[in-house]
């Protein structure tokens, strides 16, 4: 068995986490332990042919752990731990080079998709006016697109949501709008914030014929669809927006992100008003945002970083 694997995780590659040149802060330090202490107990201490650091990771185990481990920083912790191992010497630039190969290899499980989350930054920027758009992109697209992005950030609307919003759904004179959601724990309507609101009554105020089955989203004078905001959100996939956001964005990874975001900034206190949103009957990106919020608060519990 690997000597001293303990002192190896929690003291030598903290150490190496500590000097990296782009900080890592202390709750993603935690999780990287977290991750690590959970591939040692499942993957390391009942192997038979682990032996030493140079044997630490096995390719069919590298998989089963990004499979089964349901964190969003798994796959960063196998890169770092990996990167830990070759630049103390305990891991060979050969077999450094076919780990990395084989890691990069590995497609994203279904796991590793349901636990992507925009960080604090990247909502930001989804919500400003810093995209960038080409010159083919109408001022119809930028309008669409930033409602679509407020829409599933501020009310966490859904992509059925989206398309089904007709204005008779919203009530601009009480700022607020209709939930869609039938759910008989959630509230029938949200507030809308400051934001949103001008946005909606701008639009509202340029359509000259409006009744109650008139859709709110109108892309090239049709309803919303999957295809039209499929084609708006790959607006952000071109390489001056993929910059600033690390990977594509869809509809239910803001959603979980933004849940995830309201857990972290209240410790977990806003859970209630989230539910009242998104009521309990179909809940999947509470629960996953809900999950990563608990590892990561379980991770600080268990890690002895002060």
């Amino acid at each position: 068995m690997i000597p001293s694997v303990e002192n190896v995780v929690q003291l030598d590659f903290l150490k190496y986490l500590n000097r990296k040149e782009n900080q890592i802060s202390l709750r993603t330090k935690q999780r990287y332990l977290s991750d690590i202490n959970y591939y040692i107990e499942n993957y390391i201490n009942n192997s038979n042919i682990i032996d030493g650091l140079d044997k630490f990771f096995v390719p069919r185990d590298i998989a089963s752990f990004l499979s089964y481990r349901r964190s969003s920083t798994a796959r960063a912790t196998v890169v770092n731990f990996m990167n830990f191992l070759k630049e103390y010497g305990h891991l060979s630039t050969l077999k450094y080079i076919e780990l990395n190969d084989y890691l990069r290899s590995l497609k994203l499980t279904i796991v590793e998709k349901q636990m992507k989350f925009f960080s604090n930054e990247e909502l930001s920027f989804l919500l400003s006016d810093k995209i960038h758009y080409g010159d083919k992109d109408s001022e119809e697209d930028k309008t669409i697109l930033h409602l679509i992005l407020m829409m599933s950030y501020h009310l966490i609307f859904e992509q059925d949501h989206l398309i089904k919003l007709n204005w008779s759904d919203v009530d601009l004179d009480k700022k607020r709008i209709n939930n869609l959601r039938k759910d008989r724990l959630a509230y029938k309507w949200i507030s809308l914030n400051d934001g949103l609101w001008e946005k909606l009554n701008e639009m509202k105020q340029n359509i000259t014929d409006i009744n109650d089955d008139s859709p709110v989203l109108i892309h090239k004078g049709e309803r919303l669809n999957t295809n039209k905001i499929n084609s708006l959100l790959s607006i952000l996939k071109r390489k001056q927006n993929l910059s600033n956001l690390g990977a594509t964005t869809d509809i239910q990874k803001i959603n979980r992100s933004k849940i995830l975001q309201d857990l972290n900034n209240t410790n977990g206190k806003e859970t209630i008003e989230i539910i009242k949103i998104t009521g309990i009957t179909k809940n999947t990106q509470l629960e996953h945002a809900l999950e990563e919020f608990l590892l990561s608060e379980y991770s600080r519990m268990s890690s002895d970083i002060s």
